[in-house]
């Protein structure tokens, strides 16, 4: 019985942050942009566009996509930063989509080096696919790069601070009882 007050805290600590489903990656016309996820936190991850310069029937445009598909509805906060090596920004458009509708977040006229971010909102409902994407219009200037970092919706930080306040209290409990 003296653990179960601790073990409920923590259960309830543990499940107060949703963990994401797993996120699926794609590049269409043949692109090679990759996503390296933070292995500590999943949330976080760099998205990276392609640099393989695909033939030019295709156009040389890529699309290198970070998605899945919502279980449950939700509100995601995410947190974004983009940079590029080509000589605008508008060569590596960067955003986040939302089934059919995809959504810019960079601005076309920032130069090589410049960082822009951001922070924004999105609602899901189950069964809708949504995630991040970068393209890249010419394939061969260089990657661009959108860093992006999903963070609890208040809700789940409410949670999270009742589960820190219950294992406080049954720490506290526990010191108590020894005296």
């Amino acid at each position: 019985m003296k653990f179960a007050l601790p073990l409920a805290a923590l259960v309830l600590a543990t499940v107060s942050a949703p963990a994401m489903a797993a996120f699926t990656l794609s590049n269409d016309n043949g692109g090679d942009g990759y996503v390296v996820v933070d292995p500590l936190d999943p949330r976080i991850f760099t998205l990276f566009s392609a640099n393989n310069a695909p033939d030019i029937d295709s156009g040389f445009n890529n699309v290198t996509s970070y998605g899945q598909t919502a279980t449950s509805v939700r509100v995601i906060n995410v947190r974004w930063s983009h940079v590029t090596t080509d000589e605008r920004a508008r060569f590596d458009p960067a955003g986040w989509f939302l089934g059919e509708h995809f959504f810019q977040l960079t601005d076309d006229d920032i130069t090589t080096g410049i960082v822009q971010g951001g922070s924004f909102q999105i609602a899901v409902n189950p069964g809708d696919e949504w995630g991040f994407y970068i393209g890249t219009s010419d394939s061969f200037g260089g990657r661009g790069q959108l860093n992006i970092s999903t963070v609890p919706e208040p809700g789940s930080w409410a949670m999270l601070i009742a589960g820190f306040g219950l294992t406080g209290a049954a720490m506290r409990r526990r010191r108590l009882a020894r005296a």
